[in-house]
């Protein structure tokens, strides 16, 4: 199975992050598109402590999306219309289905900023970032989550790149205000996932 847009060096990564978290925490993916992400994330959480895995995305849901007409990539067309086809959310929901881990996944469909104001699931323990990567957006999730994070929790931000500047610049920042601190960068072609922790007041 491919691994969707984060790439398989950095899935695979995430997957063994995901193998670590206590089965009393959540992993929570914001951002799950064709959830290929969510199932290597629910395949190292079985393997491991069992936690469950809770992957958020409105998909096909009314609400104002960027173009991403700034991106440097050569398929941003097609990706970005496909963000928001109902037959994207049907093929995530197809992906979850045919994985055979269903039992250890939900789906959430949901602006992320509005499913974390009224989250009441466990401590998260794995934080996955993949959202709307506008600077604003990249920083409502991060204020939006992080008060729902268990000491200790990994902070994951993919396409932390140059050619995503809304999400490095947003994760640069919070590295200079002393917030987070990055504790891994796996690259990628055309991008990286950069790993975190929050750093003790």
């Amino acid at each position: 199975m491919k691994p969707g847009l984060v790439g398989r060096d950095a899935a695979r990564r995430l997957s063994d992050l995901a193998a670590h978290v206590p089965a009393h925490q959540a992993i929570v993916e914001v951002g799950v598109f064709l959830a290929r992400t969510t199932v290597f994330l629910a395949r190292g959480a079985r393997a491991g402590n069992g936690a469950h895995v809770f992957g958020v995305d409105p998909w096909d849901l009314p609400g104002e999306r960027y173009p991403y007409k700034w991106l440097n990539h050569p398929r941003k067309g097609k990706t970005r219309q496909m963000f928001t086809q109902p037959s994207t959310r049907l093929a995530a929901e197809e992906t979850v289905a045919e994985s055979g881990l269903a039992d250890g996944i939900t789906l959430i469909q949901g602006f992320s900023v509005e499913v974390a104001s009224v989250w009441e699931g466990p401590e998260i323990g794995l934080l996955l970032i993949d959202g709307d990567h506008r600077a604003d957006h990249v920083q409502a999730d991060w204020e939006a989550w992080h008060p729902h994070l268990a000491e200790g929790a990994v902070v994951a931000w993919d396409d932390y790149h140059r050619d995503y500047p809304g999400v490095k610049s947003t994760v640069d920042g919070l590295v200079a205000e002393g917030v987070v601190a990055i504790t891994e960068v796996v690259p990628r072609r055309n991008s990286a996932l950069a790993l975190s922790h929050v750093v003790d007041p």
